[in-house]
């Protein structure tokens, strides 16, 4: 799956609002604990690095959370398949559909780790692009730590407002849950303007 998350932003981050970030994020971690998101380091073990200079975490690679079945290939090919039979002014709509029904919920297949959510306070020159935007993203398959990388994302937004830019594969369907988290736990969140594709 490519499911991802992308951001904008300056590269470098005034301390004091980088260390609210921090705060916040801090504050998440025994709700997501409760909520069987199992956080790990950089590749999936040994613990977050969540301070003053960076955030570095990925799903735990050994979750012990039970295997879910995504859809069979086969299934996949059928839903192609029905696509195309389609009349084209019925399919971009079926399209879409398709897509969130599959990504309706995350799910672990076995290993909650994919790829590394990295978060510094300041950004790497590798991350500049031509127009001077440093930018970056984490592709999260859609596994149960996704939620803590899109929380993150939302905490960003809120100190960080119109310096950092968020854009996703997902929408207000697959953000809802970890506005939910915000809002329940730090008091935002619910109606932060994101900017992603259907707000």
């Amino acid at each position: 799956m490519g499911y991802s998350h992308y951001w904008y932003r300056r590269r470098t981050i005034a301390s004091s609002r980088y260390q609210a970030i921090v705060e916040d994020l801090s504050r998440l971690l025994p709700e997501l604990k409760r909520q069987d998101v199992p956080l790990a380091g950089a590749f999936g073990t040994g613990r977050p690095r969540i301070d003053r200079q960076e955030i570095v975490f990925n799903g735990r690679t050994r979750c012990r959370h039970p295997q879910s079945v995504a859809p069979s290939a086969f299934s996949r090919m059928m839903a192609l398949a029905s696509l195309l039979s389609m009349p084209e002014s019925e399919r971009e709509a079926a399209t879409r559909a398709m897509w969130e029904e599959e990504h309706a919920r995350r799910r672990c297949p076995g290993t909650c780790a994919y790829e590394t959510f990295w978060f510094p306070r300041t950004a790497s020159d590798v991350m500049a692009d031509d127009a001077g935007r440093y930018w970056d993203r984490t592709k999260t398959a859609l596994r149960p730590y996704d939620i803590a990388v899109t929380a993150s994302l939302i905490i960003a937004r809120r100190h960080l407002g119109d310096d950092i830019r968020i854009a996703s594969d997902g929408g207000q369907a697959q953000w809802f849950d970890a506005r939910l988290l915000c809002q329940s736990v730090l008091g935002y969140g619910l109606t932060l303007p994101l900017g992603l594709h259907d707000e």
